[in-house]
């Protein structure tokens, strides 16, 4: 009988723990010193570029790193951890600031255009990842390099 229970609580145990999923975590900038090396002349953006010209809330995100090319080709990359409340909010801003590097890139290059237009946006537990390339999904990759 108190084997039968041992057991049981042992059984138990081992269940409970499967069900505990941790939560997912985003080394940013090991991230992000990986994608510097992929990408070329990417240039972080200042606060007062992020809430001045592309109406972000930076108050909303935990944590960011979101770069841009120095030659204005297009690429990009946000790396952003939000609390869970802010989600919706910040993706609803990051959204806003596509279409305005949308507008400034049809002054001057339509291919740039097309990488913004086929941005990868995608979330990981905290995490709002958004990668502009010609190669979205190999950027991606490095990104889940990262992730734990």
């Amino acid at each position: 009988m108190k084997l039968k229970k041992i057991i049981m609580v042992i059984g138990l145990a081992i269940i409970l723990a499967g069900c505990n999923k941790s939560a997912s975590t985003l080394d940013m900038k090991g991230a992000s010193n990986s994608l510097d090396e992929k990408y070329q002349n990417m240039t972080l953006m200042s606060e007062k570029e992020l809430e001045g010209i592309y109406n972000q809330d930076i108050t909303l995100m935990e944590e960011y790193i979101i770069k841009s090319s120095e030659n204005q080709d297009g690429n990009f990359y946000a790396l952003i951890k939000v609390k869970s409340e802010n989600k919706e909010k910040v993706k609803n801003n990051m959204n806003e600031m596509f279409s305005i590097l949308e507008n400034q890139s049809s002054l001057y290059s339509p291919e740039a255009v097309n990488l913004i237009k086929n941005k990868l946006a995608t979330s990981v537990g905290d995490y709002l990842i958004y990668i502009v390339s010609e190669n979205n999904e190999e950027m991606y990759n490095v990104v889940k390099e990262y992730i734990n």
